[in-house]
């Protein structure tokens, strides 16, 4: 460099573009195993890219690893730890110094190693790896006791990890090798091993714990406690794998076999439960009525009554479903039933033409749930009471109140609906389109908040924080280790509503737009209460991302779908996270049950399925926008109808069509007998009528 230097020089003469390439060449050669390659591009930057140091000393502490360069290796990682204590490194840095030692086969060194990450990061999801690890020093260091405890403790508290099968397959050697007797679990270790794997959503291979249980040993011989509990969970392993009969069975024993159990008035409560999605709704409400009157503190009173107050409601018996959800709100005025009741016991007014009653009940729960979700319904359904009354000026109001809140939920597009049947229109407040992320010149109307995210940074002296070094990561197109600074730094923000949508920011342009959407969802009130015009305008955006544009627009095309549809029914099943999971087995970013993927996956002619698949965007939303398409077709193009048989099925939705088909849409959807799926349907078609204003 020329003596005076340039702006953007450091003393190696190399400029921040060069710095640049070196960073990302070695990252390329990294991913491809040219660890020697990605060595020699790191040593050029090593000293002076002081904005990813920490990075460039773990990639190259991983690189010489992966050489055998055992001490130089070791000299970097441990400048990691004692130089960058904050680094997102830190973590796997400390863990593989300890793989250093036992790659080297000092057992004593890496045993000591992996106990201090134990210790240093208890939550660390490479804990089950530490521990195999360590039990592995152990055994290699002749300290079988504490290797077999440590093993077996993998066995039992991680089972559904890959290493309780190595931990067991270690004991198994021990055995064979004379140096413990043979492993013979208690049916206490049984019980925790597979109380582990049931709240994993490993069902079926809890159930193969809690029967070994009951096979291997004199049930006589159980003490009270496991042997109820193991029946209980047997059953609600059932229950969860939607195998009512058989939860019908387990939960049965519990109750009949184990009266003073701790799990008996679950028992019964469950029991209510499995018998109601048998079609048995008479016994549903009897197993209800022992609950209250055997176990009268129980925990599951209020939803006990709640759910016969349902189950009376379904069949027409209103007396005494009104009965049921007065004694929650009278029983247990702060239950979480309570708001359900009073909505419950207010709809079967409407429903049965008690219009004057229902308005009160409906007055009363807007003004008790004030600021929530459930005012907005309150006043709505108020709203059709005043039409139903003859009250039309009334009911506009309550539209106009609605509307005015400004949520852009369900019920500020069906208030402003209904105020157009009534003759008036209510205008829902606009959002400025200009300030969608990707509109050229956004930075020069928000200034502050893209202020940093468009600078660049060269020479750096001392400490930098995270935010700094994730936003040069964005620049280099590296998303995935930006989205991890930015959760390191963004706490710091999050006080700020500025600096929350800077954040959000952040993460949308690392296309992590799960973590954009849950930020402004942590801070929305403070959003709402502290920002304004374009701020909260953008703050929108930030929380409807529109989020793997490319591949719901191409998918959505190919099906016949509005792309604003299925973006809002993704958003709703895993906000826009592509690993999403739930209990019942659903995957991926449109929630696909892997049965229901195999049997797209041959409609759609796509070969070699696995469910793992179910993981990668673009087969994802593939396939969930084919299901939407069938829905679709399947229901004259309706889209709560559709949306309906997407969550409940196509059984179930078929049925509600069929009883309540020609009811206004607004009551059908109310009058649907599945809480999730009524829910459901308001939130997505809520998503749908805000994109279509972010999105004209």
């Amino acid at each position: 460099a020329e003596d005076n230097g340039s702006a953007d020089e450091n003393q190696t003469g190399l400029s921040l573009e060069e710095l640049r390439f070196n960073f990302t060449e070695a990252m390329m050669h990294f991913g491809d195993g040219s660890f020697l390659i990605a060595e020699y591009y790191l040593n050029r930057i090593e000293n002076n890219y002081l904005v990813l140091q920490d990075h460039i000393l773990y990639y190259k502490a991983k690189s010489l690893l992966m050489q055998g360069k055992y001490g130089q290796s070791e000299e970097h990682y441990n400048k990691v730890v004692d130089n960058f204590p904050d680094s997102i490194w830190t973590e796997k840095a400390s863990l593989e110094i300890a793989d250093l030692y036992y790659i080297q086969e000092d057992y004593i060194s890496a045993e000591e190693k992996y106990s201090d990450f134990l210790s240093s990061y208890p939550e660390s999801e490479y804990v089950p790896y530490a521990k195999y690890q360590k039990a592995v020093c152990l055994a290699n260091n002749v300290e079988t006791a504490d290797s077999f405890s440590s093993f077996k403790d993998i066995w039992l508290e991680n089972p559904s990890n890959e290493y309780a099968s190595l931990a067991y397959r270690q004991i198994e050697a021990l055995e064979e090798s004379g140096l413990i007797s043979k492993f013979v679990p208690s049916p206490e270790e049984l019980f925790k091993r597979g109380e582990n794997l049931f709240y994993s959503y490993y069902y079926q291979d809890a159930i193969n714990e809690f029967n070994k249980i009951l096979d291997d040993y004199d049930i006589k011989a159980l003490s009270s406690n496991i042997y109820s509990e193991t029946c209980f969970k047997l059953g609600m392993s059932y229950y969860n794998m939607s195998d009512y009969k058989n939860a019908e069975s387990w939960l049965t024993v519990c109750y009949e076999e184990a009266p003073e159990s701790s799990v008996t008035h679950a028992s019964l409560f469950f029991l209510g439960r499995a018998h109601t999605n048998l079609g048995n709704n008479s016994r549903s409400i009897n197993y209800y009525e022992k609950l209250l009157n055997e176990y009268p503190s129980s925990s599951y009173g209020d939803d006990a009554l709640y759910r016969m107050g349902r189950l009376y409601s379904i069949t027409g018996d209103t007396g005494k479903a009104m009965e049921s959800f007065g004694k929650v709100f009278e029983i247990y005025p702060s239950g979480d039933k309570t708001d359900e009741s009073l909505w419950e016991l207010g709809w079967i007014q409407y429903r049965e033409g008690h219009y004057t009653s229902a308005k009160t009940t409906f007055s009363n729960i807007s003004s008790r749930y004030k600021g929530t979700l459930l005012e907005e319904k309150a006043l709505f359904w108020k709203a059709n009471t005043c039409r139903k009354l003859g009250d039309s000026e009334a009911a506009v109001d309550l539209c106009k109140q609605i509307v005015n809140i400004s949520n852009y939920s369900y019920y500020t597009f069906a208030a402003a609906e209904l105020a157009k049947e009534l003759g008036t229109i209510i205008t829902i407040p606009p959002v400025d389109n200009k300030f969608s992320p990707g509109t050229p010149g956004l930075e020069t109307f928000l200034p502050d908040i893209f202020e940093n995210l468009n600078r660049d940074y060269e020479n750096i002296d001392g400490r930098v924080d995270h935010i700094t070094k994730a936003v040069e990561l964005l620049n280099l197109g590296l998303n995935t280790s930006a989205s991890l600074e930015i959760e390191s730094g963004s706490s710091v923000f999050k006080q700020d509503p500025k600096r929350v949508l800077e954040i959000a920011t952040f993460y949308y342009e690392a296309d992590d737009f799960s973590s954009c959407q849950k930020v402004i969802y942590s801070n929305l009130s403070s959003i709402r209460s502290g920002l304004s015009g374009e701020y909260l305008d953008y703050a929108y955006y930030l929380y409807y991302p529109y989020g793997f544009e490319d591949i719901v627009n191409r998918f959505s095309a190919d099906y016949e779908l509005d792309p604003l549809f299925t973006l809002a029914v993704m958003r709703q099943e895993s906000s826009f996270r592509p690993d999403a999971g739930s209990y019942a087995g659903a995957r991926g970013l449109m929630q696909i049950m892997p049965a229901t993927g195999s049997s797209i996956a041959k409609q759609i002619g796509l070969s070699g399925y696995r469910e793992d698949m179910l993981s990668d965007p673009e087969i994802n939303i593939q396939m969930g926008a084919y299901y939407l398409r069938q829905q679709l077709d399947n229901f004259d193009e309706n889209p709560v109808y559709c949306l309906g048989a997407y969550n409940g099925g196509p059984g179930s939705m078929s049925g509600w069509v069929s009883k309540w088909g020609g009811t206004d849409i607004d009551e059908f959807i109310e009058n649907i007998t599945y809480l999730e799926t009524r829910e459901y349907i308001k939130k997505v078609m809520g998503n749908y009528y805000f994109y279509q204003i972010l999105y004209p």
